[in-house]
């Protein structure tokens, strides 16, 4: 199943569909989450997974299009009615919003470095498996001369 999600996500839109739809998947997650364990629960805290998870499979930019959408959700989470009206939101909410961006952000580059970490490990394996091929061929080759 893990190979058709990769295979699904080499597109470049499915891509960042997907990204855009896990933080859509995320966000009905936190209202769930906020029904069964009260409003406290910080608007955060479903979305660091899930943005590491966009980051580890989809890659870098489909990654920052979810963490821009997921700042955006939860903005207009804060205008929605039935909400704290927007100038109840203390000023810690907005620096609470600017660090939930620069965490994802710091976790969207570790993921991406270890992705491509995990790419060239997988070139350099591909790369040996292929000369240790060739020096079989050789030595088969020198078998039949001798």
């Amino acid at each position: 199943m893990l190979e058709k999600l990769r295979s699904f996500l080499k597109h470049p839109l499915a891509r960042y569909f997907t990204s855009v739809a896990a933080i859509g998947l995320a966000l009905f997650l936190r209202e769930i989450m906020t029904s069964a364990l009260g409003p406290d629960f910080p608007e955060y805290l479903v979305f660091y997974p899930t943005i590491m998870t966009v980051a580890l499979l989809a890659g870098l930019w489909p990654a920052l299009l979810a963490i821009v959408t997921a700042a955006a959700m939860i903005l207009i989470f804060w205008f929605l009615p039935g909400r704290p009206a927007l100038l109840h939101i203390g000023t810690s909410n907005y620096v609470g919003l600017v660090l939930f961006m620069i965490v994802c952000g710091f976790l969207t580059a570790v993921a991406e470095l270890y992705r491509r970490s995990r790419q060239k490990a997988a070139a350099y394996d591909r790369e040996q498996a292929q000369r240790q091929a060739q020096e079989a061929l050789r030595q088969q080759a020198e078998l039949l001369k001798l």
